[in-house]
């Protein structure tokens, strides 16, 4: 077909995912010695630095991906990370990962409470499940605009005072 005319090209595609690494981004301080009176003096890390080895933003966001929206338990969100992306993870540091994210996140919180219990209308539920064997119950309060969801160890009771939407007979 020398000399042929190309009427269309064809094409096919594969999708893949591109294998996620590990990235470590080293931060240095000097330690200077004065020449003229032998006293040493060292600068300041940024403030995002705070000890010798911590856990990047990328990092806790996926932990908390994992752990918080797709519901693995601590040390399988810590497995998960090990395999995705070669980041071993303990139980205890992914709790603390979580820990400190909900500690940031008070303000929030209490901001979505206030808005929710002046809502004309809220829905609510209440869901039993097991931690560590005992009973607890998940609360749902929300509106067509926030959500909030909590933990406890009872029912919460009636504590109404908008309209309220609720499945407790589903």
């Amino acid at each position: 077909l020398a000399g042929g005319e190309v009427v269309r090209h064809f094409r096919q595609q594969i999708i893949e995912v591109v294998p996620a690494r590990l990235r470590v981004i080293e931060h240095r301080v000097a330690l200077l010695r004065c020449p003229a009176c032998g006293e040493t003096t060292q600068g300041k890390f940024s403030g995002r630095v705070r000890s010798g080895v911590q856990y990047g933003p990328g990092v806790k966001a996926r932990v908390l991906y994992l752990q918080q929206y797709q519901l693995l338990p601590y040390q399988r969100t810590g497995e998960a990370m090990r395999d995705l992306f070669g980041c071993r993870l303990s139980a205890g540091t992914v709790a603390n990962i979580v820990r400190g994210c909900a500690a940031g996140l008070l303000e929030t919180e209490l901001k979505i409470k206030k808005r929710l219990r002046r809502s004309p209308v809220i829905h609510a539920d209440e869901t039993g499940l097991r931690v560590e064997g005992r009973l607890a119950y998940v609360h749902v309060a929300s509106n067509a605009r926030l959500s909030r969801t909590s933990r406890a160890d009872g029912h919460l009771g009636d504590q109404r005072t908008a309209a309220l939407s609720w499945d407790v007979r589903a």
